[in-house]
């Protein structure tokens, strides 16, 4: 985040709890801004998560009931990938280009 985006490194945390709700904490824009491009701003919210699978791929869908920025909410969708551990992760900008982040699991 601090090489590839320019972000100031703090607190950044995703927790899915048990009821169906998660919370975000100071994830950098470029997951939904600007097809990728680091503005070096942070987005914090709530709302919903459940798994589904789409085209043989599983992915965790986030329903936003508050998100910086988007009052009226957001969806999107994070990917999970491997195995053991497993890997959840979202492209930044075009799929295409390979760019991703990747979220790792704290202990």
């Amino acid at each position: 985040m601090k090489k590839e985006g320019g972000y100031t490194i703090s607190t950044h945390t995703l927790t899915f709890k048990d009821d169906g709700t998660f919370e975000i904490i100071n994830m950098p824009d470029w997951w939904l801004d600007g097809f990728g491009e680091s503005h070096k701003g942070f987005y914090s919210g709530s709302g919903k998560w459940d798994i589904s699978s789409s085209q043989g791929e599983w992915v965790i869908e986030l329903d936003f009931d508050n998100l910086t920025g988007y009052p009226d909410g957001l969806n999107t969708d994070l990917s999970v990938q491997g195995h053991k551990p497993r890997y959840i992760y979202t492209y930044i900008g075009d799929p295409d280009s390979g760019k991703m982040m990747t979220y790792e699991r704290s202990k």
